[in-house]
């Protein structure tokens, strides 16, 4: 079996519009990937300790995702988890588990029509 594993403390993302103004943040924290391969298997597991999402325009709220009540040690917000099978015939999965927190999630109104408007520019585009 090989086994690659990459973590990361932090890892930040920023969806800009057109005129290159920053309109959200996703900060993902606690990002851990591994892959291990077998000679009839593969596996993926993803977790994610926390996840952020903050509004960057001027209207509403700052924070529109963010986790509700506090950590617990070792627990992920997101966990993901796949098995697939290598059959000579067919590939398949014969695990899938996925385990999400609760999260709290406010959208304003200001920040839905900026999003809806780089949508149709992106779609013109």
């Amino acid at each position: 079996r090989r086994t690659l594993a990459c973590s990361f403390a932090g890892v930040g993302f920023s969806l800009l519009d057109g005129g290159l103004e920053e309109v959200m943040y996703l900060s993902l924290q606690n990002l851990r990937v591994v892959h291990t391969l077998g000679a009839d298997d593969s596996c993926w597991e993803v977790k994610l300790g926390a996840v952020q999402l903050d509004n960057q325009t001027h209207a509403g709220p700052a924070v529109v995702l963010q986790r509700v009540g506090g950590v617990d040690k070792g627990e992920a917000m997101v966990h993901l988890s796949a098995v697939r099978q290598h059959d000579p015939d067919v590939d398949w999965y014969r695990y899938l588990a996925a385990s999400v927190q609760p999260a709290r999630v406010v959208l304003h109104e200001s920040l839905l029509l900026r999003l809806l408007a780089l949508a149709q520019a992106v779609i013109n585009a």
